[in-house]
Order: structure tokens, then C-alpha cells, then sequence
């Protein structure tokens, strides 16, 4: 009985020393995994953006690239269309009360996103959409208009 009991406390040392190299091998691979993951974050963020939270998923380069690919389509898409439709983007009539219905639209959404406080990244690609449709000058209105309300904090969003 004591050597059954002697073996059983041998056999129960050897089995904690084994999970306590693999807890320490596991320790050391996700302190790796976190500055790599670091280092990668903060070498890909614009200065202006490093004030606010980045969050870490599995593939966070990967996701932001298909981000950055839909919006370039999409705005890529929007230009063809005023080609074919024979409109230049930049010879808009101000005074055209599609125009104006448009700018004010647009206006409008600005104001109802930070009147809310907070804007998902859908909502958020539409309406650059549909910034992108207006003049230079209203477009750099709005951008300003939204920019300065998210470093102001009443509005919470990405670009």
C-alpha cells in the first residue's frame, strides 16, 4: 500500500512538472503573438487615428484590406456611372435643385449621425458615397463637419 501510494505521488509530480512547461511554453508563444500583433497595429496606424482603441481580431490586416477594396469599388462604381450618364463630377451645377436636394440630404444625414452620437461602418461608407457624389467644397464641408465631430467625441465611427 505505501509503495502504491509512493508511485501515485510520483506519477502526480511528473504530470505537474508537464503542465507546467506547457503552460510556461504557452505563456511565452501568446506574449509573442501579442507584441508581433502590436507591432503590426501600430506600425499600420495613421498618426491621427493613434488616440483611439484598436482592436485585435484574428485577421485584422485582412479584414481592413477588404474594407479599403469595397470602398475603392464602390466609388470606382459611382464614377462610372456619372461617365456613362455623361456628368462630371466636378462641373456639377450648384445651383441644380437635384443639387441641392442632394447637398442638403447629405447635410441632413451628418447631422441626424451626430445629433445619435455614433455610426456603424455600413452607414458610414454610404454616406461617404454620397459625399463623394457632391463639388469639391460641399464634399470638404461635410468631411470637415464629420471629422471635427469625431475628434470633438459626438460622434464615435470609423472611416
Amino acid at each position: 500500500m505505501l509503495k502504491a501510494l509512493f508511485a501515485l505521488c510520483i506519477l502526480q509530480t511528473v504530470v505537474l512538472f508537464f503542465l507546467a512547461s506547457r503552460v510556461i511554453m504557452l505563456d511565452e508563444g501568446v506574449a509573442t503573438v501579442r507584441t508581433t500583433n502590436s507591432a503590426i497595429d501600430r506600425s499600420q496606424v495613421h498618426p491621427s487615428a493613434q488616440q483611439s482603441t484598436v482592436s485585435v481580431s484574428a485577421f485584422p490586416i485582412e479584414t481592413r484590406l477588404r474594407e479599403i477594396i469595397r470602398e475603392e469599388l464602390a466609388s470606382q462604381l459611382d464614377g462610372i456611372a456619372f461617365a456613362q450618364a455623361g456628368v462630371d463630377l466636378e462641373s456639377v451645377n450648384k445651383s441644380d435643385p437635384t443639387y441641392e436636394r442632394r447637398r442638403d440630404s447629405v447635410g441632413q444625414s451628418v447631422d441626424y449621425y451626430v445629433s445619435t452620437g455614433t455610426i456603424n461602418e455600413q452607414d458610414m461608407a454610404h454616406l461617404q458615397q454620397e459625399i463623394a457624389r457632391l463639388n469639391p467644397e460641399d464634399r470638404m464641408a461635410m468631411l470637415s463637419k464629420i471629422v471635427s465631430a469625431m475628434n470633438g467625441g459626438q460622434l464615435d465611427g470609423r472611416f
